[in-house]
């Protein structure tokens, strides 16, 4: 029988990870199982003993051959120096900051936490790449939660991180405004939808989902 946490569908598994020490270990796991894909789409990323554990499991992820991209919110995490991925990137990894310090598009950010592995492995939720969020959320770190999702539904997941990775550094205006709207949209499920989200004004789906 499946355990009482796991949701079931005919397209898609989830599962419920309560705290950040389960998030984590799930993040980790994913990567080192990862065959020929992993991204990682975050807030904040801080280098910490968990950031470092993470970048570690990712450039080992490269040297099996994996494609790696990497995508952090030039606000969020602010105090990660650039040369944090030199490692990273001189294995062959990706990495974008998600609009950087800009005073004209200062408000402009992306909250959203990502990992897709394989297309078909997702982690999403509130947990940031950040020590504050280790522990049980009670005893230690802060309280979050976080959802384990496979299935081809990790597929509409990869579709959306591309879309975002490739506006990253907002050179072409209008190009940016039509991939946001792109970004913002719902995919249906057969136990019902999920709504994707993105930065800026507009239609949200998620205020619009309350009755």
């Amino acid at each position: 029988m499946a355990p009482s946490n796991e949701l079931n569908s005919r397209k898609a598994t989830f599962r419920w990870l309560n705290s950040g020490d389960a998030f984590f270990e799930a993040a980790v796991s994913a990567i080192a199982d990862s065959r020929s894909s992993v991204l990682l789409e975050t807030y904040i990323f801080t280098e910490c003993a968990l950031g470092e554990r993470v970048r570690a499991a990712l450039i080992e992820a490269l040297r099996r051959g994996v494609e790696v991209k990497v995508l952090l919110d030039g606000w969020g995490s602010l105090f990660l120096q650039t040369s944090f991925w030199n490692p990273f990137c001189a294995a062959g990894g990706s990495f974008r900051w998600f609009n950087p310090i800009n005073l004209k598009r200062y408000v402009f950010r992306n909250h959203r936490k990502l990992l897709v592995c394989d297309e078909s492995l997702a982690l999403v939720g509130g947990f940031n790449m950040a020590s504050e969020w280790e522990g049980d959320g009670i005893t230690r770190g802060w309280r979050d939660i976080g959802l384990e999702v496979r299935g081809p539904i990790a597929r509409d997941l990869v579709t959306s991180f591309e879309t975002m990775f490739s506006i990253a550094d907002f050179r072409h205006k209008r190009f940016t405004r039509l991939r946001r709207a792109l970004l913002r949209k719902s995919v249906p499920i057969e136990s019902g939808e999920i709504l994707l989200s993105s930065p800026g004004r507009g239609q949200n789906h998620f205020s619009d989902s309350i009755p």
